[in-house]
């Protein structure tokens, strides 16, 4: 059984892998690579095991204009649902209802600072940042950008690749190692600060692995 769940997951990832499209060379500006995933890890071995990919070494990579999708976190999905109430009226219906309070608000900080790292570290770069939330993240503001990071896990890297229809690279970055897989993501489980992550894309030392 564990063997077929690893055997539709890997199939899935070729699948998605083969949905970006454009050329593979990369100047400023231009942030589109022929069928990529990029991917970084801290130590050098190869990236990828399937046995249909091939590995690439890192393209340059310099996008004008990033959007980053940030993912919606346990807190902010039940906050929405219960808008009307106070802070004490909410946090005393979570605990009631068998919640954790102030794990989901350690991980909504978490998340929260990540993202605000990743804006930080792009915009001392002289790159242009927009941070949507899903309920944000509309054709419109896509076409505003030439590169879309997703800041979550792989469900969000999901939600941002389902609206490129062109060119634009989707790169996911997974902003809870310990609580996510990050198949998608560029460090998958890595905990490296998002800094040296961004830097390593920028510089072209994130492989790309190629259907």
């Amino acid at each position: 059984m564990l063997e077929s769940v690893v055997k539709i997951i890997s199939d899935f990832h070729d699948f998605l892998i083969i949905l970006f499209k454009g050329r593979t060379e990369m100047v400023a500006g231009e942030t589109s690579v022929n069928n990529n995933v990029f991917e970084c890890k801290e130590d050098n071995t190869d990236l990828c095991t399937n046995s249909n990919s091939r590995i690439y070494p890192g393209l340059i990579f310099f996008p004008k204009h990033v959007l980053i999708l940030s993912k919606t976190t346990r807190l902010d999905y039940e906050r929405q649902k219960h808008i009307q109430l106070s802070h004490t009226q909410f946090s005393t219906l979570l605990k009631r209802s068998g919640w954790n309070y102030e794990e989901m608000k350690r991980k909504h900080v978490e998340q929260q600072n990540y993202v605000r790292a990743m804006r930080q570290y792009l915009e001392n770069r002289g790159i242009e940042v927009e941070v949507v939330t899903r309920s944000e993240y509309t054709m419109g503001v896509v076409a505003h950008a030439d590169a879309v990071f997703s800041a979550g896990g792989d469900g969000t890297f999901l939600v941002a690749a389902e609206k490129i229809r062109d060119h634009r690279a989707v790169v996911g970055f997974n902003t809870d190692p310990t609580g996510s897989e990050g198949y998608l993501c560029i460090t998958r489980k890595g905990t490296q600060p998002v800094g040296e992550i961004i830097e390593k894309l920028l510089k072209g030392e994130c492989r790309c692995s190629i259907i």
